[in-house]
């Protein structure tokens, strides 16, 4: 290698950072929206069910998280009222290997160790509108069906809270 051709490396390399800086706002934008998307699902197969409370009892908050190369910022978190339990929804981050970000949904108990995690999709390189569901017992998580997980719908949300709640 020459001393042009370490030049025209170097550029390139500030190019490439100088771009993923200025998409910064527009990818944290982008998880934030596809989290309350994910949030409005929920409540829809909540409501859904002849024996739900409507409007349901939520509770909207926002947490501040650290992802890594995008930086702190704020995302929105959700608490659902079931009667007696409470449903949590927390999102973690979006540098994730072979995922666009999770958002955790747990119940609101002492000693609770059984999680729900909503899997954001990774389809051609970028982040999708697909969520997947793994369920996790505390130690270990794994899909909700032997081989691939389920997408998210409106049942595989309830089946995932009676997850919970068994």
């Amino acid at each position: 290698m020459n001393f042009e051709d370490a030049l025209s490396r170097l550029r390139q390399t500030k190019e490439e950072e100088d771009a993923f800086a200025a998409s910064i706002p527009q990818q944290r934008e982008d998880w934030v929206s596809a989290i309350e998307g994910l949030y409005h699902e929920v409540e829809e197969a909540i409501t859904e069910s002849a024996q739900a409370p409507v409007p349901l009892p939520c509770k909207k908050g926002s947490a501040n998280i650290d992802d890594g190369s995008l930086g702190k910022y704020v995302v929105p978190t959700l608490e659902i009222s079931l009667y007696s339990e409470k449903l949590q929804f927390q999102p973690s981050g979006t540098m994730l290997v072979g995922a666009a970000g999770i958002v955790e949904m747990s119940l609101d108990r002492r000693g609770a160790s059984k999680k729900v995690e909503f899997v954001r999709l990774v389809q051609d390189g970028k982040p999708s509108n697909v969520w997947t569901i793994r369920l996790s017992t505390g130690r270990r998580s794994a899909p909700t069906t032997q081989g691939n997980p389920e997408v998210v719908s409106r049942e595989t949300i309830r089946n995932a809270i009676l997850y919970l709640l068994g």
